[in-house]
Protein backbone atom coordinates (compact mmCIF):
# COMPACT_ATOMS: atom_id res chain seq x y z
CA UNK A 1 0.00 0.00 0.00
CA UNK A 2 2.59 2.31 0.78
CA UNK A 3 4.76 1.86 -2.49
CA UNK A 4 1.74 2.23 -4.12
CA UNK A 5 0.71 5.76 -2.54
CA UNK A 6 4.68 6.83 -3.15
CA UNK A 7 4.50 6.07 -6.05
CA UNK A 8 0.90 7.58 -7.58
CA UNK A 9 1.88 10.67 -5.93
CA UNK A 10 4.95 11.00 -7.85
CA UNK A 11 3.50 9.85 -11.60
CA UNK A 12 1.06 11.93 -10.93
CA UNK A 13 2.71 15.02 -10.30
CA UNK A 14 4.88 14.11 -13.03
CA UNK A 15 2.24 13.55 -15.28
CA UNK A 16 0.63 16.76 -14.67
CA UNK A 17 3.58 18.70 -14.30
CA UNK A 18 5.25 17.35 -17.86
CA UNK A 19 2.22 18.05 -20.21
CA UNK A 20 3.47 15.90 -22.66
CA UNK A 21 1.89 14.29 -25.50
CA UNK A 22 4.46 12.10 -25.29
CA UNK A 23 3.12 11.42 -21.98
CA UNK A 24 3.24 7.26 -22.11
CA UNK A 25 7.45 7.08 -22.53
CA UNK A 26 7.85 9.80 -20.12
CA UNK A 27 6.40 7.76 -17.05
CA UNK A 28 8.21 4.80 -18.28
CA UNK A 29 11.76 7.09 -17.96
CA UNK A 30 9.73 7.91 -14.33
CA UNK A 31 10.85 4.69 -12.74
CA UNK A 32 14.13 4.31 -14.79
CA UNK A 33 16.50 3.26 -12.29
CA UNK A 34 18.35 6.32 -12.49
CA UNK A 35 15.53 8.24 -10.28
CA UNK A 36 17.12 6.38 -7.75
CA UNK A 37 15.59 8.46 -4.66
CA UNK A 38 12.00 6.26 -5.21
CA UNK A 39 13.99 3.05 -4.44
CA UNK A 40 14.67 4.34 -1.17
CA UNK A 41 11.48 5.87 -0.38
CA UNK A 42 9.60 2.74 -1.19
CA UNK A 43 11.24 0.15 0.39
CA UNK A 44 13.41 1.87 3.25
CA UNK A 45 12.33 5.16 4.65
CA UNK A 46 8.61 4.69 4.25
CA UNK A 47 7.63 7.78 7.08
CA UNK A 48 9.72 9.79 4.68
CA UNK A 49 8.46 8.69 1.47
CA UNK A 50 4.55 9.24 2.61
CA UNK A 51 5.64 12.74 3.59
CA UNK A 52 7.16 13.74 -0.29
CA UNK A 53 4.26 11.85 -1.20
CA UNK A 54 1.95 14.47 0.25
CA UNK A 55 4.22 17.15 -1.26
CA UNK A 56 3.88 15.61 -4.69
CA UNK A 57 0.29 15.17 -4.41
CA UNK A 58 0.03 19.26 -3.41
CA UNK A 59 2.04 19.74 -6.27
CA UNK A 60 4.55 21.25 -4.19
CA UNK A 61 6.37 23.91 -4.91
CA UNK A 62 5.32 23.42 -8.91
CA UNK A 63 1.97 25.32 -8.02
CA UNK A 64 1.53 28.70 -7.02
CA UNK A 65 -0.54 29.00 -3.87
CA UNK A 66 -0.30 31.40 -0.88
CA UNK A 67 2.34 31.29 1.59
CA UNK A 68 -0.41 30.17 4.38
CA UNK A 69 -1.50 27.19 1.63
CA UNK A 70 2.23 26.01 1.37
CA UNK A 71 3.10 25.96 5.13
CA UNK A 72 -0.21 24.11 5.84
CA UNK A 73 1.26 21.72 3.21
CA UNK A 74 4.58 21.01 5.25
CA UNK A 75 2.96 21.20 8.15
CA UNK A 76 0.48 18.14 7.37
CA UNK A 77 3.67 16.51 5.93
CA UNK A 78 5.39 16.61 9.14
CA UNK A 79 2.78 14.67 10.50
CA UNK A 80 4.75 11.56 8.59
CA UNK A 81 8.49 12.74 9.30
CA UNK A 82 9.49 15.86 11.10
CA UNK A 83 12.49 16.25 8.83
CA UNK A 84 9.90 18.52 6.77
CA UNK A 85 9.93 21.23 9.06
CA UNK A 86 13.53 22.23 7.80
CA UNK A 87 11.46 23.29 4.37
CA UNK A 88 9.65 25.67 6.13
CA UNK A 89 12.26 28.27 5.69
CA UNK A 90 12.38 27.55 2.49
CA UNK A 91 9.00 28.29 1.75
CA UNK A 92 9.21 31.48 3.15
CA UNK A 93 12.94 31.87 0.43
CA UNK A 94 10.26 31.07 -2.29
CA UNK A 95 7.86 33.65 -1.33
CA UNK A 96 10.43 36.51 -1.46
CA UNK A 97 11.30 38.56 -4.89
CA UNK A 98 14.65 37.02 -5.29
CA UNK A 99 15.85 36.53 -9.12
CA UNK A 100 16.21 32.64 -10.40
CA UNK A 101 20.04 33.17 -10.86
CA UNK A 102 20.05 34.18 -6.94
CA UNK A 103 18.97 30.40 -6.23
CA UNK A 104 22.01 29.33 -8.75
CA UNK A 105 24.69 31.24 -7.18
CA UNK A 106 23.52 29.97 -3.62
CA UNK A 107 23.65 26.34 -4.85
CA UNK A 108 27.13 26.68 -6.60
CA UNK A 109 28.74 28.56 -3.15
CA UNK A 110 27.22 25.70 -1.08
CA UNK A 111 28.42 22.82 -3.70
CA UNK A 112 31.81 25.04 -3.75
CA UNK A 113 31.55 24.60 0.33
CA UNK A 114 30.54 21.15 -0.04
CA UNK A 115 33.75 20.13 -1.97
CA UNK A 116 36.12 21.72 0.49
CA UNK A 117 34.57 20.06 3.30
CA UNK A 118 33.96 23.60 5.10
CA UNK A 119 30.62 22.11 6.52
CA UNK A 120 32.88 19.82 8.83
CA UNK A 121 34.89 22.82 10.79
CA UNK A 122 31.50 24.19 11.73
CA UNK A 123 29.93 20.41 12.79
CA UNK A 124 29.24 21.67 16.76
CA UNK A 125 27.63 24.86 16.11
CA UNK A 126 25.54 23.62 13.38
CA UNK A 127 24.82 20.18 15.56
CA UNK A 128 23.72 23.12 18.46
CA UNK A 129 21.53 24.94 16.24
CA UNK A 130 19.81 21.71 14.56
CA UNK A 131 19.04 20.63 18.48
CA UNK A 132 17.62 24.06 19.27
CA UNK A 133 14.80 23.46 16.10
CA UNK A 134 13.97 20.37 18.03
CA UNK A 135 14.04 18.70 14.65
CA UNK A 136 16.78 15.69 16.45
CA UNK A 137 17.85 15.71 20.24
CA UNK A 138 21.17 15.05 21.68
CA UNK A 139 20.51 11.94 22.27
CA UNK A 140 20.37 10.85 18.43
CA UNK A 141 23.40 12.35 17.85
CA UNK A 142 25.14 10.58 20.22
CA UNK A 143 24.11 7.62 19.03
CA UNK A 144 25.05 8.69 15.67
CA UNK A 145 28.16 9.26 16.42
CA UNK A 146 29.54 6.55 13.82
CA UNK A 147 27.37 7.82 10.31
CA UNK A 148 29.04 8.63 7.69
CA UNK A 149 29.59 12.61 7.80
CA UNK A 150 31.92 15.16 5.46
CA UNK A 151 32.27 15.08 1.43
CA UNK A 152 31.50 12.08 -0.30
CA UNK A 153 31.80 12.04 -4.02
CA UNK A 154 28.83 10.03 -5.16
CA UNK A 155 26.50 12.50 -3.16
CA UNK A 156 28.50 15.48 -4.71
CA UNK A 157 27.44 14.12 -8.46
CA UNK A 158 24.39 13.12 -7.93
CA UNK A 159 23.28 16.67 -6.57
CA UNK A 160 25.08 18.25 -9.42
CA UNK A 161 24.30 16.08 -12.33
CA UNK A 162 20.75 17.43 -12.72
CA UNK A 163 22.25 21.05 -12.96
CA UNK A 164 24.02 19.88 -16.10
CA UNK A 165 20.74 19.12 -17.53
CA UNK A 166 19.66 22.59 -16.21
CA UNK A 167 22.34 24.10 -18.26
CA UNK A 168 21.69 22.21 -21.51
CA UNK A 169 18.03 23.19 -20.83
CA UNK A 170 18.73 26.69 -20.90
CA UNK A 171 21.13 26.31 -24.25
CA UNK A 172 18.74 24.22 -26.21
CA UNK A 173 16.15 27.21 -25.44
CA UNK A 174 13.56 24.51 -23.65
CA UNK A 175 10.86 27.10 -22.40
CA UNK A 176 10.23 26.43 -18.59
CA UNK A 177 7.25 27.81 -17.02
CA UNK A 178 6.85 29.34 -13.71
CA UNK A 179 5.87 26.31 -11.72
CA UNK A 180 9.17 24.55 -13.17
CA UNK A 181 11.30 27.62 -12.79
CA UNK A 182 9.99 27.16 -9.00
CA UNK A 183 11.35 23.59 -8.81
CA UNK A 184 14.65 24.56 -9.81
CA UNK A 185 14.61 27.47 -7.79
CA UNK A 186 13.28 24.80 -4.40
CA UNK A 187 15.99 22.26 -5.26
CA UNK A 188 18.89 24.82 -5.53
CA UNK A 189 17.92 26.02 -2.03
CA UNK A 190 17.43 22.43 -0.49
CA UNK A 191 20.52 20.80 -1.97
CA UNK A 192 22.55 23.74 -1.19
CA UNK A 193 20.65 23.25 2.58
CA UNK A 194 21.57 19.65 2.77
CA UNK A 195 24.95 20.39 1.97
CA UNK A 196 25.93 23.00 4.42
CA UNK A 197 24.31 20.09 6.84
CA UNK A 198 26.43 17.42 5.69
CA UNK A 199 28.68 17.23 9.17
CA UNK A 200 25.06 15.96 10.78
CA UNK A 201 24.34 12.50 10.61
CA UNK A 202 21.11 11.51 7.88
CA UNK A 203 21.98 14.56 5.97
CA UNK A 204 21.60 12.63 3.05
CA UNK A 205 18.05 12.56 4.19
CA UNK A 206 17.79 16.11 3.60
CA UNK A 207 19.04 15.07 0.09
CA UNK A 208 16.36 13.14 -0.48
CA UNK A 209 13.75 15.91 -0.74
CA UNK A 210 15.62 17.56 -3.85
CA UNK A 211 16.16 14.19 -5.61
CA UNK A 212 12.45 13.07 -5.24
CA UNK A 213 12.00 16.04 -7.80
CA UNK A 214 14.03 14.87 -10.24
CA UNK A 215 12.31 13.47 -12.45
CA UNK A 216 9.68 16.98 -12.29
CA UNK A 217 12.47 18.81 -12.71
CA UNK A 218 14.12 17.08 -16.15
CA UNK A 219 10.61 16.00 -17.73
CA UNK A 220 11.09 19.15 -20.23
CA UNK A 221 14.40 17.73 -21.00
CA UNK A 222 13.32 14.18 -21.46
CA UNK A 223 10.15 15.36 -23.42
CA UNK A 224 12.37 17.02 -25.83
CA UNK A 225 14.55 13.92 -26.26
CA UNK A 226 11.45 12.07 -27.24
CA UNK A 227 10.48 14.18 -29.33
CA UNK A 228 13.43 14.18 -31.60
CA UNK A 229 14.06 10.78 -31.31
CA UNK A 230 10.00 9.99 -32.21
CA UNK A 231 8.95 13.12 -34.29
CA UNK A 232 12.29 13.81 -36.38
CA UNK A 233 12.95 10.64 -37.71
CA UNK A 234 8.99 11.05 -39.45
CA UNK A 235 10.04 14.51 -40.76
CA UNK A 236 13.12 12.97 -42.78
CA UNK A 237 10.76 9.89 -43.70
CA UNK A 238 8.07 12.64 -44.80
CA UNK A 239 10.78 14.47 -46.56
CA UNK A 240 12.63 11.37 -48.48
CA UNK A 241 9.33 9.89 -50.02
CA UNK A 242 7.80 13.54 -51.00
CA UNK A 243 7.73 14.00 -54.63
CA UNK A 244 11.04 15.78 -56.44
CA UNK A 245 9.71 18.55 -58.76
CA UNK A 246 11.40 17.76 -62.43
Amino acid sequence: VSSFFISFSAARAFIEISNSKNIGLLVILFFFPIFFAYDALINNVLRQGFAIAILLLANFPYKERSLFGDISIIILASLFHSSVVIILPIVVFLHCSFKHAMYLILFIVSFVLYILDIPMYFKDITTDIIILTGVIDSSFVSRSINYNVGFNIFKAIALVFPVIFYFFMFRGKITLDQGVIRLWNYYFIISGIAMLLSSMPYHDRVMLYAWAFLPLLLAPFLDQIIHFLLVHPRKHQAATNSPVDE
